[in-house]
């Protein structure tokens, strides 16, 4: 796949989103994930939030993560996803400079993240969660620009675990950074818990499922999750937008 078809495919999905807006059914819901690498994040929300294979959510959900777009670069510029396996100048290519993959990766996901906020569609936002203040610049954005309803899970493990999660996965992250981002992320759990308040909950994943087998998640958080985007919105600001859409739609 070229870049100019993978760019086709975010114009196409900014029409779609054109004609879903007001009655997406995850409309003006953000739920983020952090966690250290290695924590299970995305195997949590896909579970909590029925994502399939095909990154469809069954809650309306987009997944807001560059790495999709991370992963299409480094192939197509011939570097391995085993970020570990790099030499510190290949590790420096594909992470620092304009024209490096990281940072295409991170435009291009830029655009379709834009193309989301527009027609206000749910959002599930995968991240490590290890710069706090970036993630209530964020959260703060959503609710008081665009009028989301925000809210975060926490998926925690040992970080010995996530050092065997990291070591068999495709694209592995150096150990030393893996300890360092997980050592980031639970250094800012308290300061989740301040921000979101009732809207946060952690979610213990320390255990490995059988292949083919769904993990298991503890009772509660699956019942936040439930709640939060059953929940009709509750924020004024995205109220009103919706009151606004639904009376130009009539109109």
């Amino acid at each position: 796949m070229k870049i100019s078809q993978l760019k086709r495919i975010i114009k196409e999905e900014i029409q779609n989103v054109m004609l879903e807006g007001v009655y997406d059914p995850g409309v003006l819901k953000a739920v983020f994930l952090a966690g250290g690498p290695g924590s299970g994040k995305s195997t949590v929300g896909n579970v909590l939030f029925g994502v399939t294979k095909a990154g469809f959510s069954m809650e309306g959900l987009k997944n807001v993560n560059s790495d999709k777009f991370f992963e299409f670069l480094l192939k197509k510029g011939g570097f391995s996803s085993d970020l570990a396996s790099l030499s510190p100048e290949d590790f420096e290519k594909v992470t620092q400079g304009a024209d490096s993959p990281r940072i295409r990766a991170k435009e291009l996901f830029k655009q379709s993240y834009a193309a989301y906020l527009n027609g206000r569609l749910g959002l599930l936002i995968d991240g490590t969660g290890d710069d706090p203040q970036k993630i209530v610049r964020q959260a703060e954005e959503l609710k008081n620009t665009f009028g989301y309803d925000v809210s975060m899970v926490f998926v925690n493990t040992p970080l010995e675990k996530a050092q065997q999660r990291n070591s068999k996965r495709e694209r592995k992250l150096p150990a030393s950074l893996v300890e360092e981002i997980w050592n980031a992320a639970q250094a800012a759990k308290k300061e989740y818990e301040n921000y979101f308040g009732s809207a946060f909950i952690e979610a213990i994943n320390d255990k490995d499922s059988a292949p083919g087998q769904p993990i298991s998640i503890e009772p509660q958080v699956e019942k936040f999750a439930r709640s939060f985007m059953r929940k009709p919105v509750q924020n004024q600001v995205g109220k009103e937008w919706i009151k606004q859409q639904l009376a130009a739609k009539k109109r």
